[in-house]
């Protein structure tokens, strides 16, 4: 603006006065100098509003500008500014955050368009130029101000989403009817996680659980007690956490359908039951066990000694919760009578059973999804074997067991999956479907041992497979 006003100078003193013509010509050269003069300021202004300066030149300018055009541009600017930058970022979200970023943004943008506007409105004209101007640089301040609104709304509402699926994803909710006493080293986010992948494998469910899972100490002799047909171990409950596991497993009782009929029997079903973990959970019982109480009702006791580690106390859940799961071990009449015969299937492979689906799913939990299993489950058959013999009913029921089902699968008797998923436990098919007096069942019986190493890995020898 002052390089436009020096050159005026220079055009007026350069140009005699002494006649009309040349008043003429003077005031000619004028009007085209003013008119060069406005549009270099028009086009200064411009450049001085998107930039956000206030130079020496717009003070100036400002002070020459009127009144009435400084208002009406400032007010015609800063309304559409404010409908603009408020109806953009407050239209994004509803949330606290974004009212407040949308309230930030609205401020700074009427703030940079009302100067920007201002600067322009002052100057000596008021052309479509200086209009155009202003436009353009509420438009941008708008513009800005609303993508900060919105990129720091959706920052905060994606964080929070964020921060809620995280812990949605990361709490592990309860068992569906599974009441956990956990007295244990081990945490019940561990437990959970174990049990919920072994409750997706089956392939239905009917029983209701509870479970006592309790720290015992080192072994203070083997053969059991009174009462009691296991190891003796040094108790290390309480006497109030005893009483108070005690009284959460009555009330427990007395909620089940059956448990807690209002009869005589169900009553002196529970005191029975309550005097026998009594027993158990006071005299130290190495106990790993699953009683079923009534038909669809099971409870399951661990005693976790201190030299356990995760996996191992893992598998002794899983095995026992296996047999928890397993619907027909209540079932009475033919089935009955078959599982008391003494070539009977039951005993072998009810355990061997859970022991097969324990392996399987602790390797998936520990993130081997392999067939190591397979040669874990007859390495532990051809130990057991080899200390104690072939007869099945001698050995560690749960080794030969698994291995005795390993060799029905390899010779096509049985589907893997009816072990996985424990169906072949829901119609007493261990007895009805595969009766222990045919050729195929005694040579199972007969042949579960013949394992052989080869390369390091254990296979059931050819004699077996053929």
């Amino acid at each position: 603006m002052l390089a436009c006003s020096s050159s005026d100078t220079e055009n007026q003193t350069s140009i005699p006065a002494t006649t009309q013509a040349a008043t003429q010509a003077t005031t000619q050269a004028t009007t085209q100098a003013t008119a060069q003069a406005t549009a270099q300021a028009t086009a200064q202004a411009t450049t001085q509003a998107t930039t956000q300066t206030t130079t020496q030149a717009t003070v100036q300018a400002t002070n020459q500008a009127t009144a009435q055009a400084t208002a009406q541009a400032t007010a015609q600017a800063t309304t559409q500014a404010t409908t603009q930058a408020t109806a953009q970022a407050t239209t994004q979200t509803t949330t606290q955050a974004t009212v407040q970023a949308t309230n930030q943004a609205t401020a700074q943008a009427t703030a940079q368009a009302t100067t920007q506007a201002t600067a322009q409105a002052t100057t000596q004209t008021t052309t479509q130029a200086t209009v155009q101007a202003t436009n353009q640089a509420t438009a941008q301040a708008t513009a800005q101000a609303t993508t900060q609104a919105t990129t720091q709304a959706t920052t905060q509402t994606t964080t929070q989403a964020t921060v809620q699926a995280t812990n949605q994803a990361t709490a592990q909710p309860p068992l569906s009817n599974i009441t956990i006493l956990n007295y244990t080293k081990f945490s019940d986010d561990s437990i959970n996680e174990s049990l919920k992948l072994q409750e997706s494998k089956l392939a239905s469910r009917k029983s209701s659980i509870i479970a006592l899972l309790f720290p015992v100490g080192v072994l203070k002799s083997e053969g059991g007690f009174s009462g009691s047909p296991f190891n003796t171990m040094e108790v290390v409950l309480t006497s109030t956490q005893i009483d108070e596991m005690l009284s959460s497993v009555e009330q427990w009782f007395e909620k089940d359908s059956c448990m807690g009929k209002d009869s005589e029997e169900a009553y002196w079903g529970r005191q029975e039951a309550l005097s026998e973990y009594r027993t158990w959970l006071e005299g130290g019982a190495d106990v790993a066990s699953m009683r079923g109480v009534c038909p669809e009702t099971r409870v399951v006791l661990v005693a976790a000694p201190p030299e356990w580690t995760l996996s191992a106390f893992h598998y002794t859940l899983l095995h026992e919760f296996y047999h928890a799961f397993q619907q027909d071990l209540e079932t009475e009449g033919l089935c009955r009578q078959r599982s008391e015969m003494p070539n009977k299937n039951t005993v072998w492979m009810v355990e061997g059973a859970a022991h097969y689906q324990a392996t399987w799913v602790l390797k998936e939990l520990q993130g081997d999804t392999s067939s190591n299993y397979i040669d874990e489950i007859l390495l532990e058959a051809y130990n057991g074997s080899q200390e104690n013999g072939p007869i099945i009913y001698d050995n560690a029921t749960p080794l030969a067991g698994a291995a005795a089902l390993r060799l029905m699968i390899q010779r096509g008797l049985l589907a893997e999956q009816a072990v996985f998923d424990a169906s072949l436990f829901h119609s007493c098919d261990r007895e009805l479907v595969y009766n222990s007096d045919d050729a195929d069942m005694t040579f199972i019986r007969n042949s579960w041992h013949l394992i052989t190493k080869t390369d390091g890995s254990y296979k059931f020898s050819s004699q077996a497979l053929q």
